[in-house]
């Protein structure tokens, strides 16, 4: 399995009921690249940021933490890891 990783410039911050990602640059933020994460999405970024992990390992973090079947499971992180490879926000 692929290994893949948050990248370390990358920062969750939640505002209100709301959680971001914004990229830090020398320790400012720059708050022109922001993007959004749903509640389930934030679970998983916090519960991976800063470890290696493979797809198999965020479709096992769902079926433990969510009512979800593996198929379903499987399908929605496929799209999530698409989305933050398109956006940048991983390596690997």
């Amino acid at each position: 399995m692929k290994q893949m990783r948050i990248k370390d410039n990358l920062r969750l911050r939640k505002i209100g009921s709301r959680s971001m990602v914004v990229r830090e640059v020398e320790g400012e933020v720059n708050m022109t690249d922001v993007f959004t994460l749903n509640s389930t999405a934030s679970d998983i970024w916090s519960a991976f940021s800063g470890k290696d992990f493979t797809e198999e390992d965020l479709v096992g973090y769902l079926i433990d933490n969510y009512e979800v079947t593996r198929e379903r499971a499987a399908a929605d992180v496929a799209d999530l890891l698409s989305r933050w490879k398109e956006y940048g926000l991983i390596d690997g």
